[in-house]
Formats: structure tokens, sequence, C-alpha cells
């Protein structure tokens, strides 16, 4: 996977009113990350078997799965040769459009076979599913939408080459050679056998005798290891054999740890193990790290899927089921409805809105299958379903406090354990959720370091640490598969005003300034009045946006503002404005997106569930607007804070949508499309 990108930007100022602020508004810009060099692996091939038909053996390495659609594997000692011409063979080139191939899940064993399956002496049959918990396809020259031109087989000394793509035009993403072959591929930036001389060479620069299996032994149970096949030494040849396709090779490390679903890239986001109804208002939210959607496809005999559990027994809470699907960066939501509980209540946050509407809430995808969870249980996730393996090596994450004394449920040292008498007194509406101030859930895999507790009424849940905070304002905010999408990539902010990058002082007229601030008297949680703040957004997802919200991921609010000169400021909802495009002094002049001096700004709603947020929104909040938004449009928001204590303040957003086709297209993106003056760029001062 490719490194993120963040953008940051900062501005400082101070005002004559004694509001001075320190603004930030972060962008984290992910991309998808199209296949790279090892992602899928050359694993084994057999060459002239007595028995049987000849086959290239490929693993699925990267993480997630990898989409494998039209790829091609070839022994043709040039990119742009004719298959058949100097003394180069064929392409053996994927179906296209094949479902099977759209997400091949890491640690899947991919054989072809390379020759018909007629007279086949082998055990290998046609399989095409990667749900069927078996880890393997197989794939005939006369599997449907495969193409072989004009003919690949395993010759003493051949090549063979794995593209993304096409050959002519797809990406290398692994070769080796073989015997006494110096036929490397042109175009290859990476070192596989890339040596002056044949010795590196699989068999060492001789030739390969017929009916023998090559197999790809790694050096460590690792990831890394398993991803560096790049030395001829790293492959054994066995003479009169003929190999282990479609399974583990004989003599690598192990790959349980690795490839059993162990590297699934799923992490614990979000919970909580009681709530303002009682001990079972429960909930633990799943989160997707990857630029892929990911399906569940637990690889250990017997397992029906992925479970959560509680160390007390271990109990499991819920299991995710295999052949579910979770989308990029997307999350999934296990809730516990109370019909197991003996200590009272259900989840109680399920009218947290979700989806395409505003009816769509954050029900569970799965509801908990156990009674009452202790509040300070440790919880992890595992590759499988079965009680004896839940072990370390089958963990995918965990969290739990220092009081957990099994170290499988819980990362580092552990969280502080939640004060039972405040949780008893005051029932708060919390959760425990990852910190997003990087724009994505932080995972150092040290639940210290990583968590904070967050509640709307600034409730003290326990003793905090240098890195854990046990107040913060702020809500729940638990996610569903239904759930808009960190979107920050695609949907880019820019100023309403170029013309304006300050704070207009006009005390009568609404600004498209960058700021606006209005200090008329009011009451909590805008008791010193209100800051708005103005940006234009445009979609450039390549689809129509159908639900867009943005989740504060870091801000200053109660109980950091009103100390060391920082501000104590609170998300609230605001209305649409007609403002004027006019100079920090408030000299108007021409707006930017269209030719009048007036322009519409839509306002944000605070979302709530049901227990609402009365002193305004915090951390982990989320503000919204009912408009959709065509692919290339754009829309001017404003995002009103109430102010309860002046100074310096930080403000950063996730920007969260789903994509699809619009029943309705807003307002505000139709006017930006008709004036042609949608566009997309960065933040500026």
């Amino acid at each position: 996977m490719q490194p993120l990108r963040k953008l940051f930007f900062v501005t400082l100022a101070t005002l004559a009113l004694g509001f001075a602020f320190s603004t930030s508004q972060v962008a984290y810009a992910q991309e998808d990350v199209p296949p790279a060099e090892d992602d899928v692996v050359i694993n084994e091939f057999v060459v002239n078997p007595a028995a049987g038909k000849e086959y290239i053996e490929l693993l699925v390495t990267k993480p997630g799965g990898v989409n494998m659609q039209g790829w091609t594997i070839s022994d043709v000692s040039s990119r742009t040769a004719a298959a058949g011409a100097g003394g180069s063979e064929g392409d053996f080139i994927l179906p296209a459009s094949a479902p099977y191939l759209a997400n091949v899940p890491q640690g899947t064993f991919v054989v072809l076979v390379l020759t018909t399956p007629a007279a086949n002496t082998n055990t290998l049959t046609e399989d095409t599913s990667t749900t069927d918990g078996n880890r393997r396809l197989v794939l005939f020259t006369t599997t449907a939408g495969v193409t072989v031109a004009p003919t690949i087989d395993n010759a003493a000394s051949d090549n063979i080459q794995v593209y993304a793509g096409t050959r002519a035009t797809g990406t290398l993403i692994d070769q080796t050679l073989a015997g006494t072959n110096t036929s490397l591929v042109a175009g290859a930036t990476w070192g596989d056998n890339s040596t002056a001389t044949t010795t590196d060479n699989i068999n060492g620069g001789t030739s390969i005798p017929s009916n023998s299996a090559i197999r790809f032994v790694p050096t460590a149970d690792t990831l890394a290891a398993y991803q560096d096949n790049d030395t001829g030494a790293r492959f054994v040849r066995d003479a009169a054999s003929y190999g282990t396709p479609g399974a583990p090779n004989t003599g690598v490390p192990g790959d349980a740890s690795i490839f059993s679903g162990g590297g699934a890239p799923l992490i614990i986001s979000e919970f909580r193990l009681q709530g303002p109804t009682g001990t079972c208002d429960e909930f633990v939210e799943i989160y997707n790290t990857s630029e892929e959607p990911y399906t569940v496809q637990s690889l250990n005999a017997g397992s029906t899927g992925f479970s959560v559990v509680s160390s007390n027994g271990p109990t499991v809470l819920f299991t995710i089921p295999n052949g579910d699907t979770i989308p990029a960066r997307g999350h999934y939501l296990g809730t516990n409805d109370g019909t197991l509980c003996t200590g009272g209540g259900a989840y109680s946050s399920g009218t947290y809105p979700a989806g395409n509407n505003t009816t769509a809430t954050a029900t569970g995808d799965r509801v908990f299958v156990s009674g009452d969870t202790p509040l300070n249980a440790g919880i992890a996730l595992f590759n499988n379903s079965s009680a004896g393996g839940f072990t370390d090596t089958n963990r995918l994450d965990a969290v739990g406090p220092t009081s957990e004394t099994n170290a499988i449920f819980k990362e580092g040292t552990g969280y502080p354990p939640l004060d039972a008498s405040a949780q008893v007194n005051f029932q708060p509406n919390y959760s425990i959720y990852r910190d997003l101030r990087s724009g994505l859930p932080q995972d150092t895999q040290d639940n210290d370091a990583d968590f904070d507790t967050v509640n709307p009424n600034g409730t003290e849940l326990c003793a905090p640490t240098a890195n854990f905070s046990c107040v913060r304002l702020g809500a729940p905010g638990p996610e569903n598969l239904s759930s808009p999408v960190q979107r920050n990539a695609d949907i880019k902010a820019s100023l309403i005003d170029p013309n304006c990058t300050g704070m207009a002082v006009n005390p009568v007229l609404p600004s498209a300034c960058r700021f606006e601030r209005r200090t008329a008297a009011g009451s909590s949680p805008a008791a010193l009045g209100t800051l708005s703040i103005r940006r234009r957004f445009t979609n450039s997802t390549g689809a129509p946006v159908t639900r867009l919200r943005f989740r504060i991921v870091n801000i200053t609010t109660f109980p950091e503002g009103g100390n060391n000169g920082f501000a104590d400021l609170r998300a609230i909802s605001s209305s649409t404005v007609t403002a004027y495009c006019q100079s920090e002094s408030g000299i108007p002049h021409q707006c930017t997106d269209n030719p009048s001096p007036t322009t519409d700004i839509e306002g944000t709603t605070l979302e709530t569930d049901q227990y609402g947020q009365t002193n305004g929104g915090g951390f982990n909040s989320t503000l919204t607007l009912p408009n959709q938004l065509a692919d290339g449009a754009s829309i001017n928001l404003q995002f009103t804070l109430g102010v309860e204590t002046n100074g310096f303040f930080r403000f950063f957003v996730n920007v969260e949508a789903l994509t699809g086709t619009p029943a309705l297209q807003s307002p505000a993106a139709t006017k930006a499309q008709a004036t042609g003056k949608a566009r997309a760029s960065k933040l500026k001062k």
C-alpha cells in the first residue's frame, strides 16, 4: 500500500474582540492503490510431469486481497514480442470480468493448469469460488473466459511473468527465471533474478529435469518473507514430485498466522459495554482499513466467520459470517438487543443516522449472541469462530483496560479502567473510539495511545493517563455497512470567496468570507455568540454523492476549552443563509461562483441519536446536510460553532460520503453546474 498523504493548513489571527484563534482543517488524502510488485507471487510449478498436467501456482499476499481480472501470466521474453515468436511461447490470460477474480483474498492459491483437463491424472478439479473456504482457485485453459495464446507450458529453462493487465501495458507483479534462461523481462525495477549471470536462477543455472516440482520456501513466517521470492535460492527443486497445487508448499515455516485470515485488514474502531438503558446497551464497531472491499473468509477448518469475543469466558459476542463484504474504509456493527441479558437494557443508539436518507439509522449488522458483558472486559477480533481458535496467532485486533489479565484481549498496557460508580450513577451515553486526528483510525497497537472516551455530557469516566482522555465532549458515532465512508481525497474544500481570506467584520450583512463571527448575547452552547466557517466542497469522486456528512476529528472544546488560552467551541446546527461577497472590512464585491454580490451558503445539521447533544457537538460528532451532489458539482457550506470561551482554537473534520445514482439533485449543485464553476482545490489560507 502506498503512503497516505496529509494536507495541513494553519492560519493565526488576533481580533480586537478578544477572540484569538488558530484554525486547522485536515484533508487526509487517500487514493485507490493499484496492484504492485509482489502483491501476488509465483509460488510453485511443475516441469514435464510423468503424470498429471503442468501448472503454475500463484499466492496472493496483498492484505485485503487483490483484483486479478484480466491479469496475464506469460512465458514471453519481451513485452512487445508476438506470442509464439522469438522462441517464446505465449500468454495465459485470466477472464476480464469474472466476479470470482474481483477480490481474490489474501492467502489464496491460484492454480493455472496449463493443458486441458482431458486425461488429467492429478486430483485437480476446476474451482472458481473464493467463498468455499478451501483457499484455492483452479483454472484450466477451458475455464470460461480464459484465453491462452498461442500456448504456454513449463520447460527446463523458462521464465514466468505475472502482469496486472496485459503483458504489453500492465504492471509487472512478479517473475522468475529458471535453468539457463537469461531473458529477464525489461521494465522490472526490482531484483527478481536480475543478476548478470544465470547462477542466481532457479536450479542455479542448470536446466530443470523433467518430472520436477519447483516450490518457493520463504525464510520466515512473516508477510515480508512471503513477498520476497526475488532469488532462485528461495526456490527448491523436488525430483519425481508433483508438488502440492492449491495447498501450502512442503517445507514452508508455516502460514497460519499470515494467510488464515491473520492478514485481514480489520480493526475494532469504537465500542461500549454499557449505556443509558443498562448493562446491555452495548455495541462493537469493526473498521476495514483497506482501500478495497474486504470479504470475510475464515480459512480455519469448520469456522463460519470472524468472531468478536470478550475476555470473560471467553464469550463470543457476535460473528461476521463468511461471505459478508465490508466496504473500503467501511464499518460493520454488532449490537446487543438485550434478548439474553440479565442486567437489563439494549443497544439504544440505533437512531443515529446512517445510509442514504434521514430514516436510515445505525442499526446493527449482527446481533450479539451473548448476555451482559462486564464493563471492563477486554474484547478481541479473531479470524475464526471456534473456541479453540481464540489464540494470539489468530487474533486480528484487541482492546482492553490495564486491569485485563489476559494479554490476548488488549494491546500494550491497555486503557485506564472505567469507573464503575460513574457508570452506575450516570449511565452516560458514551463510547470508546479510536483517535481520528490523523484522518484515519489510529492503530499503533497500544490501546492507551489509540483510544479515548467521548460523551455528550462531559462526564468523567476514569482516571486519565498522558495519552488517554477520560472526559471529552462529543458523542458516540456507531457506523454500519450502510454508513458513509471517509472521502477526504475526493471531496476537497476551497474558499467560497477567495477575495476574502480572513474574517468579515460587517456587523449586519452575512458574509461569504472564510470566517464570520457573531457576538450577539446568547445562551449555552453559544454563550458568547457563534463562529461560522465557510467553505466550498467539490465532488470529485467520479459518481454522484448521495449522502454527505462531516465528522469532527479534532476541536478545542470542553474540558480543554477555557484553559491555557484555548477556546471552548461547540458544533451546532445552522440554516441556509444568503451571504455577501465582501472584503474583510465589509465592502461588497462580486462573488466568484455567480455574477451577483450574494451567494447561498447551506447550513449543516448536528446529527444525534435519541439522547441529543444539548451541550453542542464535539469529538466524533457529525454534521450533515440532506442534499445530494452530482459528480463534478460544488456546494457552499457553513459549519457553525457556538462559542463558550474565547481563545485559540482547532477545528478538523473528515469528509464522509456515499456514492450512487441520486434520486434528486440539490439546488446548490444544479447552480454550480450551470455556471460551470465547479472545481476542486486545496484548502487555502
